[in-house]
């Protein structure tokens, strides 16, 4: 989830659907479910996108350059004592 990367047109869409919500909620007579509009609101305002990052997605990561978390927690022990 990432803020302020939707499109134009996802932001247009969520707001008739918030919209859509409201004048529904009206004429069923549960004005109080017009409440349900407002993260539909939040999410357009802010732009949210729910698109996942293909990278971060596949559960690899790489790590260079890191030193022995064994010999570093020795010298840490060490210190202590």
């Amino acid at each position: 989830m990432k803020f302020y990367t939707a499109s134009i047109e996802t932001m247009m869409y969520r707001f008739y659907f918030m919209m859509a919500i409201v004048i529904i909620s009206f004429i069923i007579g549960y004005p109080i479910l017009a409440i349900l509009s407002l993260p539909v609101f939040l999410s357009a305002l802010m732009g949210v996108s729910f698109k996942s990052n293909s990278k971060a997605t596949k559960g690899t990561i790489k790590i260079a350059n890191r030193p022995n978390i064994q010999i570093v927690a020795q010298k840490q022990l060490s210190k202590v004592a």
